[in-house]
């Protein structure tokens, strides 16, 4: 989420400031699959010199092997040269240590933000030559950094965007070795989409084309006479529809009234839907039925912002939702700590 906070504020704060701001999202191809094991071995060994962990790694990453079946068939016993194990506790932060170097090159006024495998780079300016120039430079530098850490980017499937609120503003160009990056109207992030013009309309859009179907999960389950009881369909709203349309509130919450109220719309109907309620029932009253606050209600209010500290506060959510996100904080900030 601090990733995603980063790229609003400084969105918003470049259109106020009639500014352009470029926007390179990368995509690395298999990335955990092609993450260099003596790299990882290499910087382990600067963490944790002595004891027996290094051993432990070095065995868990060496010698893996794999088979691929077809029917009842087995192929020959491949050496698995690369990458770490998918699946494993260990691997996150195996792959996290691996890729944590990417941004060490990459120079200001570019600014670089990584999440796992995610890397994105922002640049600002007035003038749009001046974006292109210091973008440019960023890909550069991570072709250099490809070629000791093992990744590839892909051309293909990294997404260029300029936003500004100009109509006709023009298009840069930004290579990835000898291929030209594609500019696109839209980018999505860590499932947020960014349009150019910051008006949050194509996330909307698909927020509701993904969440209106699911009302038919508790249209289907609610029989009158043998359907789930409301506590059940509640639980069902929460999980399947509610938690799409909470992720990631405060950063399209800027958007136009008319435009979220479609979301509200889908929201009530989970809930009505869920205890039953009648079609002109009050939207106030199955609300406190179902003890769900609006999407208006809910917010997370942030109060200040440095480098080093977030101090927020959460509207309109009770206390096992926000114990559960004040852990889930905790815990990323730890392990970020412990990684840098």
């Amino acid at each position: 989420m601090n990733n995603l906070l980063t790229i609003k504020n400084k969105l918003h704060s470049s259109l106020n400031n009639k500014q352009n701001l470029g926007m390179i999202s990368f995509d690395i191809v298999k990335a955990y699959d092609t993450a260099w094991r003596p790299r990882v071995l290499n910087k382990l060994n600067k963490i944790i010199a002595k004891g027996y962990m290094l051993d432990f790694i070095s065995n868990f990453l060496n010698h893996r092997t794999f088979q691929v079946k077809t029917s009842n068939t087995l192929s020959d016993i491949f050496l698995q040269e690369s990458g770490v194990p998918q699946g494993s506790t260990i691997s996150v932060t195996l792959f996290l240590i691996a890729i944590n170097d990417i941004s060490e090159g990459i120079s200001r006024p570019n600014i670089p933000l990584l999440f796992a495998d995610d890397f994105t780079i922002l640049c600002r300016s007035t003038n749009i030559n001046s974006i292109q120039s210091i973008l440019q430079d960023s890909p550069n530098k991570l072709t250099s950094w490809s070629k000791t850490s093992g990744f590839r980017f892909s051309p293909e499937k990294t997404n260029l965007t300029v936003f500004s609120h100009k109509r006709n503003k023009k298009k840069i160009h930004i290579n990835i070795g000898n291929q030209v990056v594609e500019n696109q109207p839209n980018v999505k992030i860590l499932g947020i989409t960014f349009d150019h013009k910051a008006s949050w309309i194509p996330h909307i859009l698909n927020l509701k084309n993904t969440t209106a179907p699911r009302l038919n999960i508790i249209k289907t389950l609610g029989h009158t006479s043998w359907g789930a009881k409301s506590q059940t369909l509640l639980k069902i709203h929460k999980a399947f529809i509610l938690s799409k349309l909470d992720y990631g509130a405060p950063i399209f919450s800027s958007a136009k009234h008319t435009k979220l109220k479609t979301l509200e719309t889908i929201h009530n109907s989970g809930i009505r839907l869920s205890i039953g309620a009648f079609r002109s029932s009050p939207i106030k009253s199955i609300l406190n039925i179902a003890g769900i606050p609006s999407l208006e209600n809910f917010k997370i209010n942030i109060i200040s912002r440095s480098d080093n500290d977030l101090e927020f506060d959460l509207i309109g959510i009770d206390v096992a939702v926000a114990n559960s996100l004040r852990r889930v904080i905790i815990s990323e900030v730890l392990k970020s700590k412990i990684l840098t």
